[in-house]
């Protein structure tokens, strides 16, 4: 399992009044815009402790820290690493995700459209998918997403994460931590990094939340989970 203790992590979800799986559904945003802030697990806690009052956490079945396993795809010559590298408009993700507590496995593409709003798409899956089969192959086809040279899985990774939904606007929010990945060969693990990420369909810069984070001197920066867990377990692959 990726579950283990977070030193004051733990305790964060516990402030917040829960909000369910089914309530959620209305706050999904599969067309939204994304800001991202990296930031160490003590500024990640001085921030979470004013939230409570603004925001509902995610609970299922009595849990509010929830695990997430995740089987990312590419071509032989890592073509969707270096479109991301690269910052091509109308690049792609094709990854596979393992929602550990909810019992749900999802193949999902998340499209970067032309005005830097991400587009998912998912397909359900029965299992964690460790191969493109003809059950996957249509989805993937119908969405411009199999490159020719074929996919197969590049990277794994597993971490574990908090979801708050915004009481009054149209708002989520994931706290991810205790991430480790696992590529060709290698596995890394960044105990110490919380990756906040916000999600609207105006951007989530305007939002309390992110004031916070300004006020703590705290930026947005990009930060793609693929690209980084590919970087740090492949030494032959050109990043910056």
């Amino acid at each position: 399992e990726a579950a283990t203790t977070r030193p004051g992590l733990d305790d964060v979800p516990g402030r917040f009044e829960p909000i369910s799986l089914a309530e959620m559904d209305g706050v999904a945003l599969l067309d939204r815009r994304d800001t991202k802030y990296v930031v160490a697990l003590a500024e990640a806690l001085a921030v979470l402790a004013d939230a409570h009052e603004a925001y509902r956490v995610l609970e299922i079945d009595g849990r509010r820290i929830h695990r997430y396993r995740t089987v990312y795809f590419d071509t032989p010559d890592l073509a969707l690493f270096r479109a991301h590298h690269r910052d091509e408009p109308g690049r792609f993700k094709v990854l596979c995700r393992e929602y550990v507590d909810s019992e749900l496995t999802l193949l999902e593409v998340k499209l970067r459209d032309k005005r830097g709003r991400t587009v998912k798409r998912r397909l359900p899956t029965r299992h964690l998918v460790e191969a493109i089969g003809k059950h996957e192959r249509p989805f993937l086809e119908k969405l411009g997403a199999l490159p020719e040279a074929g996919l197969s899985p590049r990277l794994r990774n597993e971490f574990e994460r908090v979801t708050l939904v915004n009481k009054t606007r149209e708002e989520r929010l994931t706290i991810d931590f205790g991430l480790t990945f696992a590529g060709a060969g290698e596995t890394v693990a960044l105990p110490g990094l919380v990756v906040i990420e916000g999600k609207e369909p105006g951007g989530v810069r305007e939002s309390g939340f992110a004031r916070a984070l300004r006020q703590r001197h705290i930026r947005p920066r990009r930060f793609s989970k693929y690209c980084v867990g590919v970087a740090l377990t492949g030494s032959d692959v050109k990043h910056n």
